[in-house]
């Protein structure tokens, strides 16, 4: 294990960091690209792309994270959305040190809360019985009315030998 200690304090910039929601394309945005441009940066982009797994039972985050320096100005947010189409879109309403939600098709970016949500209280944590009992779909469904019997079956215990 490692630990590691964030010693910049005050000397910390600026960053923006969003999510999308994808309407035309899936939902996740898997595969969108983000690309944000400084004023007086504009020949160097700052790109970033959702994924959504890099490798054997891993999952990436699916919020975009860009570091900005210290007083930086936004001068665009560009989204090419995944999908047949590559639509880009442009965002407004970037606030620097906010997190936002983009979704596709909109042009304007919300503001997030980024802890909202992380939390149930036990009422919605509580799901009803019907809920919780699949429904059958198709004609191909069989809904049995009976609990299904398990075979007997004969074991030898080893730390014993009994039957």
């Amino acid at each position: 294990m490692q630990v590691f200690e964030n010693r910049w304090g005050s000397k910390a910039g600026d960053f923006l960091a969003m999510n999308l929601r994808g309407t035309k394309s899936n939902r996740d945005a898997a595969g969108a690209r983000v690309t944000v441009l400084l004023e007086g940066e504009e020949r160097s982009p700052l790109t970033r792309t959702v994924r959504l797994g890099e490798g054997f039972q891993s999952q990436s985050s699916k919020r975009l994270h860009f570091g900005l320096g210290k007083n930086a100005k936004i001068a665009s947010v560009t989204v090419r959305w995944p999908g047949p189409t590559f639509a880009t879109e442009t965002f407004s309403g970037i606030q620097k040190n906010k997190f936002h939600l983009l979704v596709e098709g909109t042009g304007k970016a919300s503001i997030t809360d980024p802890r909202k949500g992380l939390f149930q209280t036990p009422e919605k944590a509580a799901v009803k019985d019907e809920e919780r009992i699949p429904k059958p779909e198709g004609p191909n469904s069989i809904l049995l009315q009976t609990r299904q019997l398990f075979p007997q079956i004969r074991y030898k215990d080893l730390a014993t030998g009994r039957t």
